[in-house]
């Protein structure tokens, strides 16, 4: 592999290693960057080959098939690049290959690459420390193609929950058309309830985010990162 650095692109501007370039995610994220001239994709992970005889970026992302991932993160590893995580679904055993990775490389691990995501599980913390004994519904509406159900996202939404001691959240989840991906947290009291809701209509913005990720991750220590803590 030949080494493509930043500096050989140009100021500001990175060399990514796509994996899941095919899918709905990676083909927005190729779309976002020719659109900008910002950046270059300059490898895709191939299920046979994986990034065989393509040149060496500055930042992996991976927004694949959870079976990908664990390849992924030790090719990371091995060629000591930071590596930003989006794909979902993943194994007890490929999370702690992520964790144990993060003391080597700098890893950006998000279930939903848009900022308001991330700000409604901050929102949903804050209202559910606030209100204790509210029953709490969490509805998540995505495309019919989308496999794993509850979404990643809403998972990170009752972790979020559970991190301030909520328990007995409870999950429904829609699979139908094209819809890009709703989030709503119901809060339910006697004669009151709160509704937060996340409504993404463009893949765009999951693009944005995940480029935002890479950038803010290039030259970051070995650390396990949320985009909130990149942002």
């Amino acid at each position: 592999m030949v080494k493509s650095t930043n500096s050989e692109q140009g100021l500001g501007e990175l060399a990514l290693m796509l994996s899941g370039a095919t899918g709905q995610l990676g083909q927005a994220i190729c779309n976002l960057v020719e659109g900008k001239n910002q950046h270059q994709v300059v490898a895709r992970y191939d299920r046979q080959s994986g990034f065989s005889e393509q040149p060496l970026g500055d930042v992996v992302i991976d927004v694949s098939h959870y079976a990908q991932t664990p390849k992924i993160v030790a090719f990371a590893v091995e060629h000591q690049l930071p590596l930003v995580i989006g794909t979902t679904a993943l194994s007890d055993a490929t999370q702690v290959a992520i964790e144990e990775a993060s003391h080597e490389i700098a890893i950006c691990q998000a279930s939903n690459f848009s900022v308001g995501a991330n700000v409604l599980m901050r929102l949903v913390a804050m209202t559910a420390e606030a209100l204790p004994g509210f029953e709490i519904h969490i509805k998540e509406t995505h495309h019919r193609h989308k496999i794993d159900a509850p979404s990643g996202t809403a998972k990170s939404l009752q972790a979020a929950m559970e991190a301030v001691g909520v328990e007995g959240v409870t999950h429904e989840s829609i699979r139908e058309g094209e819809v890009v991906g709703t989030h709503a947290v119901t809060f339910s009291g006697p004669d009151e309830s709160i509704s937060l809701t996340h409504e993404a209509t463009d893949r765009g913005v999951f693009a944005r985010g995940a480029l935002l990720a890479a950038e803010r991750l290039v030259g970051r220590p070995p650390g396990l990162y949320a985009l909130t803590d990149l942002i």
